[in-house]
């Protein structure tokens, strides 16, 4: 699945792909806050963090490469 929308003309008119279901999911408690995670597929972790008003939904295109 080859997708380059560097101008986001894409995702402002349809969004995000879903997301599939995630190998493992929870919150993580530290000093008050409650933090998401997920993980997805194997190999070397990568961290994605969104920033603002975004949430996990925001990385349907990054996450399955």
């Amino acid at each position: 699945m080859d997708v380059f929308d560097d101008d986001l003309i894409k995702f402002e008119a349809d969004g995000a792909a879903l997301l599939a279901v995630a190998n493992d999911q929870g919150y993580v408690e530290h000093e008050g806050a409650r933090i998401r995670y997920a993980t997805y597929g194997s190999g070397s972790p990568v961290i994605l963090l969104h920033g603002g008003l975004g949430h996990s939904g925001n990385w349907g295109y990054q996450v399955p490469r």
